[in-house]
């Protein structure tokens, strides 16, 4: 996971970018204190707290996964997903709905992170408003790997992708 690229972590509004113990980045948050990650390691921490709990190897093996990923910050809890399950099963087909109320779009367009799944994250997101008219289209099903961060509190968005049939 180490590569050196400082220079390419700017501080997004707010936050300030942390290198972590096994090379990859997190964020300092201001407004609450404290690290997007921990600080032993950002990637390790989305694997081993994520992305694994989660299951999705099992998931990639039945060959269809929905992820809700609540906080969706810089990306690598999906990536590190990703990276499970296309290990798993590549011919996975992926639908994450991201819940993110601050904007992380240049953030994650910027990131340096050496891992594949990383550059689906970079090229597959889509940074949409919280619109009732599209939650369906958004949860449709996923051909490959379909990634929509929803921009807006999760409390609000959660509740929203409810009541229009995300529970199913």
């Amino acid at each position: 996971m180490r590569e050196s690229r400082e220079e390419t972590m700017r501080e997004a509004k707010g936050f300030r970018p942390v290198r972590t113990a096994d090379g990859s980045w997190t964020f300092f948050s201001e407004e609450y204190q404290e690290t997007m990650h921990s600080v032993s390691g950002a990637w390790e921490e989305s694997l081993k707290k994520f992305a694994e709990p989660a299951c999705v190897r099992e998931f990639a093996k039945r060959g269809s996964i929905r992820i809700l990923d609540v906080g969706f910050g810089t990306g690598l809890n999906t990536a590190a997903a990703l990276h499970l399950a296309l290990g798993e099963n590549p011919q996975a087909d992926i639908l994450v709905v991201g819940l993110e109320k601050e904007n992380f779009q240049e953030t994650i367009r910027e990131m340096k992170v050496p891992a594949r799944e990383f550059e689906i994250v970079q090229n597959k997101a889509e940074f949409v408003p919280l619109d009732r008219a599209l939650v369906k289209q958004l949860l449709s099903p996923a051909n490959g790997v379909k990634i929509s961060v929803v921009m807006e509190d999760a409390t609000l968005s959660a509740r929203v992708l409810l009541e229009e049939g995300a529970d199913g």
